[in-house]
């Protein structure tokens, strides 16, 4: 038999054996990757159910066991997106590339709160906006991205012209 144990949020598991007489282990850790050490520790890929099984042989090769054990893990998420703006109509678009996570909540620095996994949003106007991205789990297992997206100022075409009474040539100023 084995014990396993891990913290929350975490995916590296750390395996006991309990096995009597044995002396030659194989973990298969149902990932496609195995040890042959006595105690591993292993780090899963993502979330899970893993079945774990520890194939135990006695001395002389002569007998062996198996026990197989289901293990429900549940990674801590990476959150991560990239971002566009449209200069022109303070539209701002997300993509999120978060891994591991099923629930997003996004927070502006102007007191929005998002909750679409990759809004879109529209500025009023122009200056340093803070977007934070938090993704999280089921358990509440989560992590925090954070960016500074700046908003210019739109441009504003303005002039004015000089032209004298029977003169035709006009002067353009640049406002």
């Amino acid at each position: 038999n084995f014990t396993y144990n891990y913290a929350k949020c975490d995916s590296v598991v750390h395996l006991t054996n309990q096995s009597i007489n044995g002396a030659n282990y194989v973990w298969n850790f149902g990932d496609n990757s195995n040890s042959t050490l006595s105690d591993p520790s292993h780090l899963f890929p993502g979330n899970g159910p893993y079945t774990i099984t520890l194939h135990a042989t006695g001395v002389g090769m002569t007998c062996s066991d198996d026990v197989q054990q289901a293990v429900q893990l549940e990674r801590n998420p990476i959150a991560s997106y990239s971002t566009m703006l449209d200069t022109c109509a303070f539209k701002l678009s997300t993509v999120n590339q978060s891994q591991f996570a099923t629930r997003y909540s996004w927070w502006i620095s102007d007191g929005n709160i998002l909750t679409d996994p990759s809004p879109a949003y529209d500025f009023t106007q122009a200056g340093n906006y803070a977007l934070q991205l938090i993704a999280s789990t089921p358990s509440g297992c989560s992590d925090t991205a954070v960016s500074i997206i700046n908003v210019p100022p739109k441009a504003k075409a303005d002039y004015s012209m000089n032209h004298a009474d029977c003169d035709s040539l006009v002067s353009f100023t640049n406002n």
